[in-house]
């Protein structure tokens, strides 16, 4: 991403939606009990940081501002909230009562909405107000459908295998932190087959909720993969990880670093099969 672009203006916007995080994150907690000085902290510095990778997206896209702000919110809710959820329903028993999903699902997305609205009108391109359509005929007119369909299918498929190498190597750590009765994660080890078919799924989600910022985006594929990266892991990964202190510190470590590798990876095959032909 360009240094430039961050000067004293789009810091302060940044520091404005970082407090706007802040607050949000006290008044509605990702953990029971009180906030601490080390919740803040941590909601502070995963807000700043989502601010950066928000703010650059958003000033990169020459759209109207209601399609900035959905296709942002679209890709925030399913990184953050939506696939988690997914994966919560079919890995725990947390969602035993069907009610305690949707709520959830609903919730997360007022929640990010009300974010996704925030970035939007904090961080507005220098010029443009393109129809989003008519960047979308741009973008698939650069190809022939079938070399977008295997770019799709591949990206997609492309999760569950990144999935399984680096959570095999982390699971011999944090499966008996997630497994432990006590500690109330109500993890369930389901069949190899439930674990493919989801996986599958989410790499399609993923793929679908992401596709509008790549669609939009009139940047060279290196800072593509950076905001594919930055959106990824600070919604998917960091701010749980930093944020809720009642994860221990040696899963919140090793997992945290598990869902970077994720990300970094799954990030570069977004930004190199998906990136248009004119981002180089």
């Amino acid at each position: 991403m360009t240094i430039g672009m961050y000067d004293r203006g789009f810091i302060a916007r940044a520091l404005v939606f970082t407090l706007t995080y802040l607050v949000m994150g006290i008044l509605v907690p990702l953990q029971q009990g009180q906030p601490t000085i080390t919740y803040s902290l941590g909601a502070s510095i995963t807000g700043f940081l989502y601010a950066l990778v928000l703010g650059f997206i958003l000033t990169q896209m020459p759209l109207r501002r209601r399609w900035r702000i959905l296709s942002v919110w679209i890709a925030i809710y399913v990184v953050q909230l939506f696939n988690p959820l997914i994966e919560g329903l079919f890995f725990t028993n947390q969602f035993e009562d069907p009610s305690l999903f949707i709520f959830g699902a609903l919730f997360g997305a007022i929640l990010t909405l009300v974010y996704s609205m925030i970035a939007g009108i904090l961080f507005t391109p220098k010029s443009g107000a393109n129809s989003f359509m008519g960047e979308l005929r741009n973008y698939f007119g650069q190809r022939k459908a079938s070399g977008w369909a295997w770019r799709v299918a591949a990206t997609a498929l492309s999760w569950p295998l990144i999935y399984f190498i680096f959570g095999s190597i982390v699971a011999p750590i944090v499966t008996p932190y997630y497994t432990d009765p006590t500690a109330g994660y109500g993890l369930v080890l389901p069949s190899l087959e439930t674990v493919i078919s989801v996986q599958v799924l989410r790499g399609f989600i993923y793929v679908g909720a992401l596709l509008p910022i790549t669609v939009s985006l009139k940047i060279r594929t290196k800072h593509l993969l950076l905001s594919m990266i930055g959106l990824l892991y600070i919604g998917g990964g960091l701010a749980i990880f930093v944020i809720v202190e009642t994860f221990p510190l040696t899963l919140r470590i090793v997992h945290g670093l598990e869902m970077l590798a994720d990300s970094i990876l799954f990030g570069s095959v977004i930004a190199y099969l998906l990136g248009g032909r004119m981002k180089l």
